[in-house]
Parts: structure tokens; sequence; C-alpha cells
């Protein structure tokens, strides 16, 4: 993470709205309004609906040669993008009445649009890591939420992308603060959870400040770092018990395959047709959600299990499906203990007369 000058200002944005008026017009004459950005009265009109201008927001718009610069009333400054990120996670992203797919795709676009016009202004400082906190925990809940959905529907890879992308700058943008960032060890936590027993991520958390490496969040996932390389996976599973449910949500793209290597070491070091294991404790160690969890996948571990028993075979081990995703029953318990809107926009984080503040840190 290189430190670059991140704080100067090239252009200030002017737009007072979550979309600029040139835009909406546009849209609205070419029938490009998505359906979140309807006005109710004219939604069942045969002919072309009318944009309500308090839900419109701005697209984004993918950079192409020969274009030019955006005009100041075309960006957003930082107290109008971070207005914008509030409602598309309090008003859209808790919508029940469509598949919660459609939700993510829309508040994926318009938080891209959000960072699009916080890259082009330079906007730094604790205006840029508000907006940056609720991308990374955005990307991090849809990426356990929808991740049994078919590639059609939703892209993993594209999705850890602007994971990664995210939380790599707002880790910078907390190096250049000389003031506490409160909410930094959650998400130094959560960028060592999201690249378990990755070298250059536990470099990072050694090289930390002090107070920040030492803090518990972070010593809790550094702990959860090593019990995964030391493969000491009953230990890893019993550490979740205590991570909170983002926590979690970014350790689970893991979580699978220390279940199977778990399974394949347990297969070599107790292959043997005479020594039977209770299913009931295997299932508890190792996180499955049930007992009919681990025998749908017997034949692919190597397990036959009769009567509650388990007898592992080694020489009936294949090879993990990398492509396979399940989600967890303790996951989802977790998350149900807070709303969404708590889990990704921070309580001390609010708007006021339309300008962000932040409380004392």
């Amino acid at each position: 993470m290189s430190r670059v000058d991140i704080r100067t200002t090239s252009v200030q944005g002017e737009c007072k709205l979550m979309c600029p008026e040139n835009e909406i017009r546009l849209r609205e004459r070419e029938g490009l309004l998505h359906p979140f950005e309807i006005l109710q009265a004219t939604a069942e009109n045969p002919r072309r609906p009318k944009a309500d201008r308090s839900k419109m927001v701005k697209e984004y718009s993918r950079p192409a040669a020969g274009r030019t610069e955006p005009k100041p009333n075309q960006l957003r400054p930082s107290n109008v993008l971070i207005q914008t990120a509030h409602y598309l996670i309090n008003s859209i992203l808790t919508k029940t009445d469509v598949h919660w797919s459609h939700v993510y795709d829309f508040v994926f676009d318009r938080l891209r649009a959000v960072r699009q016009d916080m890259v082009i202004q330079q906007i730094g400082g604790l205006d840029a890591i508000i907006l940056l906190e609720i991308c990374v925990r955005f990307h991090i809940l849809a990426g356990y939420k929808l991740c049994k959905e078919s590639i059609s529907v939703f892209d993993p890879k594209i999705n850890a992308t602007h994971t990664q992308e995210c939380l790599k700058r707002l880790l910078t943008l907390y190096s250049f603060e000389d003031r506490p960032c409160a909410h930094r060890t959650e998400f130094e936590s959560l960028y060592l959870l999201y690249n378990l027993g990755n070298t250059e991520a536990m470099m990072h958390t050694l090289s930390l400040p002090h107070d920040i490496r030492c803090s518990r969040c972070v010593q809790q996932s550094f702990k959860f770092t090593q019990l995964y390389l030391e493969k000491n996976y009953v230990r890893l599973f019993r550490q979740t018990k205590v991570m909170s449910g983002l926590e979690l949500c970014a350790a689970h793209r893991h979580l699978l395959h220390v279940q199977s290597q778990a399974i394949q070491t347990m297969c070599v070091a107790y292959s043997s047709k005479s020594l039977k294991y209770p299913l009931g404790k295997l299932t508890v160690l190792l996180g499955f959600n049930c007992d009919a969890e681990v025998c749908s996948g017997y034949e692919k571990w190597g397990l036959n299990i009769k009567d509650g028993m388990v007898c592992f075979q080694k020489d009936k081990l294949k090879p993990q499906d990398k492509d396979e995703v399940m989600q967890f029953k303790f996951i989802d318990s977790k998350l149900k203990e807070q709303s969404l809107q708590d889990l990704i926009t921070s309580q001390h984080q609010k708007i006021v007369d339309g300008k962000s503040i932040a409380e004392e840190r």
C-alpha cells in the first residue's frame, strides 16, 4: 500500500442531488429508469414512466477514450455522496418485496458510482473513510448472502475484486489519519479474515501500530489465522463462536475448504474398518448445519456412515470441488442479531443538515 497524496482536490462537485439533473432527464427520456427510481403513480402507465427525483441515484459510467471529464454540476460533493450511500443502505437494501440479487445489482452499481465521484474529486479524510467502510461491509455481506446463486445472478469473483479494492484503499486512508479512527480495528480484522492465511495480509497486520495490533478484534482474527495455518480445525471452529456476523462473513469463503481439509486429515489419521466416530460430534466440531449435511457429502469425502457412526476411509478420498459453496446456520444466527442498517452503517456516522459529521474519535 503505497503512500500517495490522496488529500488534494482537483475538482469540487456541485450537484446537490443523488443524481445530476441532466442524467435524470436523459434516462427518463430514453426509458432507462430502474424500477426503484420510478414515480409510483406512473408505474402502471402504458406510456413511459416518470422519474421520482427523490429516488433517482446516479448510475456508474464506465470511463472511455475520448470522453470529456465530468463537469462540477455532474459530480456530488462528499456530504451528498454520504447521503446517497445511507439512502441505498437504509431504503434500498432493506427491501423485502424483491429478490435480494436485484437489490444487490442496484446498490452495487450505485455505490460504484459513489466511489467514482469520490476518486475523481480525490476526496480523502473521514468522509472517504465513511464511504469506504459502507462499501466494504456491503460487499462482504453480499458475498455471503448470494454465495449460492448461479454465476448469471451473482459473480463472486467480481464482488471479491471490489471488496479487496475498497479494503486496501480504506486501510491506506487510515494510515494517513492523525486522529484515531473508531472502526479501524474492525476493518483491519476483516482484511485479515478475508485474506485468511495470506502472507501479505499477515505482514501488514504485524506492521500496524501497537495499539491497533494489540486490540481485541485484531488479536482475535490473528489467532484465527494462526489456527488455520496450524491446521487446528477444531479450535478454529470453536473460535467462530466469539466472532461477529460480519467477521464470519469475511471468513466464510474459506470455511468450506477448512471443513474439507479437516475431513481429509481425519480420513488419513483414523482410516480403519473397526474405528467408529459419532456423527453428531463430527457435525458439532466442524460447524456443519446438521447430521444430514455430513451424510449428503459422505461420498466426496470418503465417509462410510451407518447408524449414526462414521467410518473414515482414506482410499476413497476425492479432490475437493473448488466451486462448491454453502451457507452456515451459525453465521445466519449471528447476522439476525443486527438489522442490515446497523450491520453496514455505523452508529457514530450521522447526516446533519446535509453535512457529514463524525463523533469525536
